[in-house]
């Protein structure tokens, strides 16, 4: 994969089309790790050292394994190599920006020492261009670790000084005053950058300055060093106190800046309001509009910073348009347009032209009078902007009907927008503002609230971490909260927390002096509310009503039944209220609020100007009968036909449920956290009986077959309240087989056991022969696993018994299946073989393949355990054959690791690499530390027997800490862990220990 490398700056991966995702600090860090020296071994020492500095976890190596695997995944397997004691980035030409950059610097070098200075002009200009900010920018801790980044930093200050020492050999030094003073205020040692401003000032007739800045330099380097200025930076004082310092050859006219051309008499405006005090972060975003403000490409440069209410969006325009004022000399004009302010109307285009012409200095008869005045005052603008480098921040655009008529056409000019709509119509660069980072976020607290580390406002307190999050990490309301602290320093944070936590208080603790997150939040809601568009209304209805309805995300089909409407029109809404930053489509179809903007939902929901109880309850129910519906489904979908563990309910018409058992998992997986939320919904008990009890069954029924056993219990344990609520054993009996499935699934088989024998009490009393016959099967399985043999052999031969005698072929085909495995376990694999087979027979003629799928796989392990490989691999590669679908995780894991075995042992390592890493993935996925365990363990043995003994070390190390004190584990994992480093050591072979 042809990938590009970007350090200069933050760290990004792009693969020429898109942003190659590399998500987390630690995948960050490591990435970064190896790129500073790429092509370069790094050893697992440097790697630990970086990821964890002085303290790394126990697992280090273990968990440095997985990252690694990860970032593999990410970025292409073969780009890391593992070398002996560490790993290697393979990084090709111009993949990287780093290197593009060097080389750039390479070139100006040669220059300078022949003194052609255009050639050193144009390199260092490129190799600037490349620079984006400091290296890894946006981890900024890890940067503190690489000395390679201050390698990076100094060569920029190099190719600063070269682009300065050509310009002034070029006689284009004009305009470089105000930049070279920021570089002297920065670097008060560096005695080039004090050279060349001496001589930028000289030339520009500021001798006295010029002289001033020498002396300053002087005291400074006599003061903090005990040292006198260099021989350059005393000859240029000598030239300019003898006024003898020669006069470059000056640029050709059509090549002097714009800026000097186009002073006029008139005031220069100087606009934008003060930066704030508080901002923090957003270096990427800062760094990519000065990037695309201050190039000259030839024509007018726009972007648009947008985002929700109380992001930020103002306080990082008004900080990079200051950072930009050198770059247009003409001036910086700054409006408010006034989109989403409380009690003000949008400014009208005739308007805003208005302004901004009186501003640059239009006679006052020139400007215009009223809406039919617009393209002839958007013309005035044009006319009296195109000779100028001038910088327009139009702040709080409501759409790009209102920004279109104020945009130059210079290509000296720039535009910087904020809104809550991206404006996309405008084409512009867009910069979509997120909450800021937990690490910003702190520092914005310990700013506004005046309370530093000293007392307590780390990353490592909780509560302050607590408190960071309540707010949602919006920069509004952290100014608001902390402003709380500042003005009370006996309130404290743990205080603070404990008002936020309660949710129907939190807005009235984001609310002081001048500031409201509620008030920010909410003049959307009423602008959308009072318009005159239909369309516009009914979005303010979409957004009344999804606060009636706890989930995590919303769609189409739930928003058309909380508002009674289309699913077109619902769709509709839903975009309009992204539009305005109220939600954010976070993939197609799903619809996320902000935390507090959730909770202003919450408020209007049950506010007394909106919605009557009985509306509001109808459109509850009729959310979760669509729920109800689509789950259970999603559930015939997807387990066998004939499934007790499913309620059937019948969907309205108007509902599409899913059709296939593909279609039904994609639903299933996308859904499962509003699932949840929706179990947990306060007012669970007032919605209708059968919709919530069939909610339950399916969802708890799904959950199993996917593997999601520690959700699962909690499901189970919401359905036995709702069961025994409502009487209904059915219900109950059908909660208490998944809370033993969950306690099995999980490796907790005592606790499955005792639930499994109450509900066979349970059964037995109200005469349900068949959940019996189930529950005798499960007690079975669970006696073998603990090792109690002959009382498991007893109990499934009684089972076989009673399911024969009711011709009960489906709990029949599944207690044939757990006897052969009470003899595999007893090392009779050909006996297992033959109950395993019948099992199969059984199962063919109920034409359920999910009873073939399982016996396929028992029997490759038991070809494995009788040394038959290629048997073994047929089973398992038959078992995969079949609609993975069909199966149940627990199934699909025990095939995947059972195939890995069979290619394992006949020598395929690659491919049995890529089913651990399959079931790795998922078990990671799901929460599943069995799977995980199990996982580890097998791709420990893949690892070993293909040579990779210190991968599999980290393999089998990862396996170790997931035994949750089982002892006769750690002891086996452990004897592995010794046989990986002996072979490492190239002593001996790696003995067998322990069976994958």
């Amino acid at each position: 994969m042809q990938v590009r490398f970007s350090l200069l700056g933050a760290l990004t991966v792009h693969d020429g089309a898109e942003e190659v995702p590399v998500a987390g600090p630690i995948l960050r860090s490591l990435l970064a790790t190896l790129l500073l020296r790429a092509n370069r071994p790094v050893t697992m020492e440097t790697l630990c050292a970086a990821l964890w500095g002085d303290s790394p976890p126990e697992s280090a190596h273990a968990s440095l394994h997985n990252h690694v695997a990860r970032l593999r995944r990410a970025i292409g397997a073969d780009r890391i190599r593992s070398v002996a004691g560490g790993y290697l980035l393979a990084v090709g030409d111009g993949e990287s920006d780093v290197e593009e950059f060097t080389g750039h610097l390479q070139r100006a070098r040669s220059a300078v020492l022949a003194e052609d200075w255009e050639t050193v002009s144009a390199a260092v200009t490129a190799a600037l261009t490349l620079w984006r900010g400091r290296p890894l920018s946006d981890r900024p801790r890890a940067a503190e670790t690489h000395p390679e980044v201050e390698q990076l930093v100094e060569m920029r200050l190099q190719a600063l000084e070269w682009r300065f020492d050509a310009a002034l050999h070029q006689g284009r030094d004009q305009g470089l005053v105000a930049e070279l003073a920021n570089c002297v205020a920065e670097h008060p040692l560096r005695e080039a950058f004090h050279r060349q401003l001496m001589l930028c000032l000289y030339r520009a007739g500021r001798r006295a300055e010029a002289l001033e800045v020498y002396h300053r330099l002087r005291r400074t380097l006599v003061a903090e060093l005990g040292v006198e200025p260099g021989p350059a930076v005393q000859e240029a004082h000598q030239r300019i106190l003898t006024d003898s310092e020669p006069q470059p050859v000056p640029a050709p006219a059509g090549e002097m800046p714009q800026a000097e051309a186009a002073r006029v008499a008139a005031p220069i405006p100087a606009q934008l309001p003060p930066t704030a005090r508080s901002f923090v972060g957003r270096g990427e975003q800062m760094d990519n509009l000065r990037a695309v403000l201050g190039q000259d490409a030839g024509r007018p440069r726009l972007a648009v910073v947008c985002g929700m209410a109380g992001v930020g969006k103002t306080a990082l325009a008004v900080e990079t348009a200051t950072a930009l004022r050198d770059v247009f000399p003409d001036g910086q004009l700054f409006l408010r347009l006034n989109g989403a302010t409380t009690g003000l109307r949008p400014l009208s285009p005739w308007r805003a032209l208005a302004i901004l012409l009186r501003d640059l200095g239009v006679r006052a008869g020139q400007l215009p009078t009223g809406p039919d005045d617009t393209d002839a005052a958007a013309a005035l603008l044009r006319s009296v902007l195109a000779p100028t480098r001038t910088l327009l921040v139009l702040d709080d655009a409501a759409t790009a009907a209102q920004v279109r008529p104020l945009l130059p056409a210079a290509p000296g000019c720039a535009v910087l927008v904020t809104s809550r709509s991206p404006l996309a119509t405008l084409e512009a660069v867009t910069i979509a503002l997120d909450p800021l980072t937990e690490d910003d976020s702190l520092a914005l607290v310990r700013l506004v609230s005046g309370r530093g580390i000293a007392e307590g406002v780390t990353s490592a307190d909780g509560s302050v971490r607590r408190l960071v999050e309540l707010c949602g990490r919006l920069p509004l309301a952290l100014r608001v909260i902390s402003a709380r602290l500042a003005a009370r320093r006996s309130l404290s944070i743990d205080a603070v927390v404990a008002s936020l936590t309660v949710q129907q208080q939190r807005l009235d603790q984001l609310d002081f002096d001048d500031l409201s997150v509620r008030g920010s939040l909410s003049v959307a809601y009423q602008a959308l509310a009072q318009a005159d568009s239909i369309d516009d209304r009914t979005a303010a209805l979409a957004f009344r009503r999804l606060g009636l309805l706890h989930v995590a995300h919303y769609s189409p089909p739930v928003a058309a039944r909380l508002m009674g409407v289309s699913h077109r029109r619902a769709e509709a809404a839903l975009n309009r209220l992204v539009d305005v930053a109220l939600l954010e489509e976070v993939q197609f179809g799903h619809y996320v609020p902000h935390d507090l903007v959730r909770d202003v939902m919450r408020e209007l929901a049950l506010s007394q100007d909106g919605d009557d109880a009985v509306t509001r309850a109808a459109a509850t129910e009729r959310a979760v009968h669509w729920y109800a519906a689509m789950t259970s489904g999603a559930a015939r979908a997807v387990l066998p036909p004939g499934h007790r563990w499913v309620k059937p309910l019948t969907p309205p018409d108007d509902i599409r449920v899913p059709s296939d058992a593909d279609e039904a998992v994609t639903w299933f997986d996308a859904e499962r956290a509003n699932l949840m939320a929706l179990l947990g919904q306060p007012d669970l008990a007032s919605l209708s009986t059968d919709h919530i009890i069939a909610l339950s069954l399916a969802t708890s029924a799904v959950l199993m077959q996917r593997g999601h056993f520690e959700t699962l219990l909690s499901t189970a344990r919401t359905l036995a309240t709702l069961a025994e609520a409502h009487g209904s054993d059915e219900a109950r009996i059908l909660a208490h087989n998944y809370v033993a499935a969950a306690h099995w699934g999980s490796g907790r088989p005592e606790a499955s056991l005792q639930t499994v024998d109450h509900l066979i009490d349970v059964c037995r009393a109200i005469g349900d022969d068949y959940g019996m016959r189930a529950e005798m099967s499960n007690r079975g399985m669970l006696l073998r696993e603990l090792g109690r043999m002959q009382e498991a052999d007893a109990a499934l031969h009684e089972c076989l018994r009673r399911c024969q005698e009711a011709g009960d072929l489906y709990n029949e085909a599944l207690t044939l299946t757990n006897i052969g495995n009470i003899h595999y376990v007893e090392d009779r694999p050909q006996l297992a073989i033959g109950y395993y087979e019948q099992s199969i027979a059984v199962g063919r003629k109920l034409d359920m393949p999910i009873v073939e799928l399982q016996a396929r796989c028992n029997i490759g392990h038991a070809h494995l355990a009788l040394g038959d490989n290629d048997s073994a691999l047929h089973h398992f590669e038959a078992a995969l054959a079949f609609t993975l679908a069909e199966s149940d995780w627990v199934t699909e894991r025990e095939i995947r690791l059972g195939l890995s075995r069979s290619l394992r042992a006949v020598g395929e390592y690659d491919r049995a690499d890529g089913e651990c890493v399959v079931v790795l993935d998922r078990a990671l996925a799901q929460g599943d530390i069995v799977s995980q365990r199990l996982g580890h363990t097998e791709h420990g043995h893949v690892l070993h027997a293909a040579g990779r003994h210190a991968e599999a070390r980290a393999a089998w190390e990862a396996a170790l800490l997931l035994c949750a004190d089982d002892v006769t584990a750690e002891g086996e994992y452990r004897s592995l862990i010794a046989s990986a480093d002996q072979a490492a050591q190239g002593s001996s072979q790696p003995d067998s220990v322990a069976t994958a």
